[in-house]
């Protein structure tokens, strides 16, 4: 999350997330099979605890706003992440702007 956080896509190395993850650039490969997919990997993981941490009430939209503005302002490296890929993929391998429901 960090290394994409801090470099995007593009920016990021395998390499470097393989050093701080104690394993080869080849097995991160070999799981996740490119970049863009270890970063969607992420980015999901990124959707799910953002939509448990804001909790989404469609009665309170208002609320729910300030509730993700928070979140943001308190872990601007989360916002980078997603940002970055917003900005980035432009593809079908895009992660859906839309996070998943909370985990009930």
């Amino acid at each position: 999350m960090e290394e994409f956080a801090r470099h995007g896509i593009a920016g990021g190395r395998v390499d470097r997330i393989a050093k701080l993850a104690r394993t080869s650039k080849e097995r991160v490969y070999a799981y996740f099979r490119g970049k863009e997919a270890l970063y969607a990997a992420v980015a999901a993981r990124e959707y799910v605890v953002i939509a448990d941490a804001t909790q989404m009430d469609p009665s309170d939209l208002p609320g729910y706003a300030g509730r993700l503005f928070d979140y943001f302002v308190a872990r601007p490296d989360h916002h980078r992440l997603i940002t970055w890929g917003r900005l980035e993929l432009t593809d079908a391998a895009a992660v859906a702007d839309d996070p998943p429901p909370p985990r009930q």
